[in-house]
């Protein structure tokens, strides 16, 4: 999965085991911050979407080197908050020869905190920390959490904001 966000562009290569969890075998992340440019422009200019693709490619070429069955790449503010978004998804599916999604604000706050749930085992969560790599799950599961959204905060996101208390979770 290659992973586009207002501020870095990250890979995560996965084996997939039969139960449907997931290990990790390659990680990279680089810092585009195409939010520079959301923020100020309302758009990315061609230089960094000339630095996204270059990105883009190398991590496509990466994770089939590795012999990753599947990529796909997700977008999330950049793709949302750009006047130009359409040309952003065209540079990456070029770039990748791959599916590339653009997460509502929604889908990308339920991820998130999906991914925060996973990895608290069963403590006590008052909030999902922005910023982290989304953690695609199946679809059905993303109804778990209603009314989480991301807001945005200039030409960025502030990542998953709840109307929720302290929430005990249980994995059961």
């Amino acid at each position: 999965m290659i992973d586009v966000g207002s501020n870095s562009v990250r890979l995560l290569a996965a084996e997939i085991d039969p139960n449907g969890g997931a290990r990790a075998i390659e990680r990279d992340r680089v810092y585009v911050r195409l939010g520079d440019d959301a923020y100020n422009f309302g758009r990315i200019g061609a230089r960094k979407l000339d630095e996204l693709e270059f990105v883009a490619e190398r991590f496509a070429l990466r994770a089939r080197t590795l012999g990753v069955e599947r990529i796909e790449t997700i977008v999330t503010a950049p793709g949302r908050q750009v006047s130009n978004a359409d040309e952003l998804v065209d540079v990456l599916a070029d770039a990748t020869r791959a599916p590339v999604l653009v997460l509502s604000a929604e889908n990308e706050a339920r991820l998130a905190w999906e991914g925060a749930v996973a990895r608290a085992g069963g403590v006590e969560i008052s909030r999902a920390i922005p910023g982290g790599e989304i953690q695609r799950l199946a679809e059905d599961r993303l109804d778990a959490c209603p009314g989480l959204r991301s807001h945005g905060w200039g030409g960025g996101s502030i990542g998953p904001v709840m109307a929720v208390q302290r929430v005990p979770w249980s994995r059961d």
